[in-house]
């Protein structure tokens, strides 16, 4: 009897497993077929969730984590070179808390993400941000307001903790660097 629920258990992870490698290849065929990637070389870590990929826009060479959710009921375009760690989030979607009951109306505001950016474990990006160019939001973090160029933001809500040096302007620097933060 054991082996029989031993066989059983090992067969239930296996079809989870192929279940979960089905889901990324048509999530990576559907967007690709949508024609949203701007360039190549994407990288998607297993458990992906993408909600309206139509409304998605993905530059090159970014990376997706595990559990990383992007809802696309408004528009979500991400630049190139954007990492997300695991349980990133960004929103679009909110409700009207002037109307009773609160789920009758649907708000769906854009949310923008500029080049170089590098988004923290389980941080969230609200519905209608706007995050410029080489940018860090720290893991944990809740976006609320738009985050200029430069800047490394963390916290409940997000602000402002550093000024990332000029030599992390990708636009600038003709190589990759090497950095040390003090």
């Amino acid at each position: 009897m054991k082996t029989l629920l031993a066989v059983a258990a090992y067969l239930f992870s296996k079809l989870n497993l192929a279940k979960a490698y089905l889901r990324e290849a048509y999530l990576k065929n559907s967007l690709a077929s949508l024609g949203r990637f701007a360039g190549n070389n994407p990288y998607y870590a297993l458990g992906l969730k993408v909600v309206a990929p139509q409304n998605v826009s993905i530059g090159e060479q970014c990376s997706f984590g595990g559990d990383v959710i992007l809802v696309g009921h408004g528009a979500i375009t991400i630049g190139n070179y954007c990492m997300f760690a695991h349980g990133a989030k960004i929103l679009t979607a909110t409700h009207d808390y002037t109307v009773i009951p609160f789920n009758t109306r649907t708000i769906c505001r854009n949310v923008t993400i500029g080049n170089n950016v590098w988004v923290g474990a389980n941080a969230i990006i609200m519905p209608g941000i706007t995050v410029g160019n080489n940018v860090v939001i720290g893991a944990g973090a809740v976006v609320t307001k738009d985050v200029p160029d430069g800047n490394i933001v963390a916290g409940v809500p997000a602000r402002t903790i550093r000024h990332l040096p000029a030599e992390c302007d990708l636009e600038k620097s003709s190589t990759i660097p090497q950095i040390t933060l003090p």
